[in-house]
């Protein structure tokens, strides 16, 4: 069974887990905005600064729909994106990825990491150029699927392996099981 509620309200002591994530972005200096659909407005606003958060805007299923609205705000940004439900990310892996998207932005669309060859869509930086390429292709009616990782397949995008001491930084938790691991 999957969580059954916003993972982003999740509650780790007194904080929550979206309160967490921005709490690390924060930490390294970044700017951040929360990514968030209608029904999340008025929790979300409890939270955080109204000007952080950005309502979905672009009628697309999934994660990126949060990907084009947030890029339909600031078309000229590059986004790192970090989703709440990676929890044990750390403040090393967060500047690695930094650095690597220093190293590879002109030349590279997206830049994420990879687990054993597969692509990691939830954690990466996105290119404002890369988005708009693959917003394009959804406009155009020419965006076979609607999801991150196929976004990541078409696109001009960089890779990195996880280390084995990194892996457990990207565990994913989707249901109330892999909190018991």
């Amino acid at each position: 069974m999957r969580m059954g509620t916003d993972k982003g309200l999740m509650k780790v002591g007194d904080s929550t887990w979206v309160q967490e994530a921005v709490a690390k972005l924060e930490a390294e200096g970044l700017p951040v905005v929360i990514s968030i659909n209608e029904a999340q407005q008025v929790e979300y606003g409890k939270l955080f600064d109204p000007e952080m958060l950005i309502i979905d805007s672009v009628e697309i299923p999934g994660p990126l729909c949060g990907l084009f609205s947030v890029h339909a705000k600031y078309p000229t940004c590059d986004l790192m994106i970090m989703a709440c439900d990676l929890p044990d990310i750390q403040a090393d892996m967060i500047m690695d990825l930094y650095t690597i998207y220093d190293n590879k932005a002109g030349e590279h669309d997206f830049m994420v990491y990879s687990n054993q060859g597969a692509l990691e869509p939830l954690f990466g930086v996105y290119t404002a150029e890369g988005i708009s390429k693959i917003y394009l292709l959804f406009l155009t009616g020419q965006l076979e699927r609607f999801s991150m990782k196929h976004a990541l397949e078409i696109a001009n995008t960089y890779s990195v392996e996880l280390k084995e001491e990194q892996r457990a930084q990207l565990r994913n938790y989707n249901a109330h099981e892999d909190l018991k691991k």
